[in-house]
């Protein structure tokens, strides 16, 4: 009999460069070791990227003692776990607005290109892993994954209704259904799924 195939979607991690773990991490953490899924997906703002933040650009005592580096080394101990705890399981790495910062950065401070790259630092292609950019979506089954384009107070209304079909995202921290049936934008997602290739 052919066993069920189980993804795991963890949207919002944002993983910390103090290396602290919230609860709800350590939890999921118990859930992949437990349930062995076939694929993971890292759904966006695995990490915080604090000493690269948008917000705290401008409040230089804010960031004091953030680093890339630290930042780098707890998110690789992390995916290090997640790889040895699940070692069959395909890994997929969504870039969220979060990790969008490191691009930005570097658009900013040129001088810093080839310095500061993500995929390189999460070793991403020495694990294997596929990384899908900001606002990218992809297809498992009939099932669509983003890190998530709204955050308005009618957000699933409105990922529905641009995407036009089923859909799993994060990004608003605020879990929201909404159900309709509607086939109307497929040419949106056509789209998106073409900017990806």
């Amino acid at each position: 009999m052919a066993r069920t195939k189980v993804v795991a979607f963890m949207p919002d991690v944002h993983l910390q460069g103090d290396g602290k773990m919230t609860a709800a991490w350590k939890c999921a953490k118990l859930f992949l070791k437990s349930a062995k899924p076939n694929t993971i997906i890292l759904g966006g703002d695995f990490l915080d990227m604090e000493s690269l933040s948008d917000w705290l650009e401008s409040s230089r005592r804010l960031l004091e003692m953030r680093r890339y580096s630290k930042e780098m080394a707890v998110a690789n101990r992390e995916l290090d776990e997640i790889q040895n705890s699940c070692p069959d399981a395909e890994l997929i790495y969504m870039e969220g607005n979060h990790e969008g910062w490191v691009e930005r950065y570097v658009d900013r401070n040129p001088t810093m290109e080839g310095h500061l790259d993500l995929q390189k630092d999460l070793r991403l292609k020495e694990r294997g892993a596929k990384w899908v950019p900001e606002n990218g979506i992809i297809q498992i089954g009939k099932l669509y994954f983003l890190h998530g384009w709204y955050h308005n107070v009618f957000h699933a209304k409105r990922h529905l209704q641009d995407l036009g079909d089923n859909c799993m995202y994060g990004h608003v921290h605020k879990p929201q259904v909404f159900t309709q049936g509607l086939r109307a934008s497929q040419a949106v997602r056509r789209q998106a799924l073409h900017d990806l290739e």
